[in-house]
């Protein structure tokens, strides 16, 4: 990290006097390798994530739901089990669809999180529920983050391919022809 002194110089013009000031300003400079740019991105990119998630488990309402009954999709193959919950609010009794595939079975208990004003809003009370949606957006984020970083994953070459073969050119004999 370096510390530059940059100086600033001028006039200020009042009513009857002109006045020449000069101010000392401090800049930071600092380094940064390709790897510690890939850390500040990805925290940067991450952080509103999980900044977001905690806010909802913060504000939501931890409540009991019975599954009804076990529904199943129509139009897929194969077909794909789903359980149907409902739970009570303050103010509504709400019927919900689970996860496809869960292992409920009717009359089973489960623990859900629900936002009070939205009570839709909700999520089986297990830590992978509650958390999966960082982890994709996680993972995507990391795959983007580690191909435009990378420098060996964009080749510097131009692969040809044609009914002779795979010829390959370097972008320098490119640019020469």
């Amino acid at each position: 990290m370096h510390l530059n002194k940059l100086c600033c110089c001028g006039e200020l013009q009042g009513k009857s006097h002109k006045f020449k000031y000069q101010q000392s300003v401090n800049i930071l400079r600092m380094k940064v390798t390709r790897i510690q740019l890939f850390v500040i991105v990805f925290i940067l990119l991450v952080a509103p994530l999980i900044i977001y998630k905690s806010i909802w488990l913060a504000k939501s309402v931890v409540t009991k739901g019975v599954v009804l009954y076990t529904n199943h999709t129509l139009y897929t193959r194969p077909t794909q089990y789903y359980p149907v919950i409902q739970f009570t609010t303050d103010k509504y009794v709400v019927k919900v669809s689970g996860h496809y595939n869960a292992p409920y079975k009717d009359g089973d208990s489960v623990q859900l999180r629900y936002l009070p004003n939205h009570p839709t809003s909700y999520k089986i009370d297990t830590f992978w529920n509650c958390w999966i949606e960082v982890f994709i957006w996680t993972g995507f984020l990391l795959l983007f983050a580690i191909f435009f970083l990378a420098r060996d994953i964009v080749p510097d070459k131009i692969f040809l391919i044609n009914k002779h073969g795979i010829k390959i050119f370097g972008l320098n004999e490119i640019a020469s022809k």
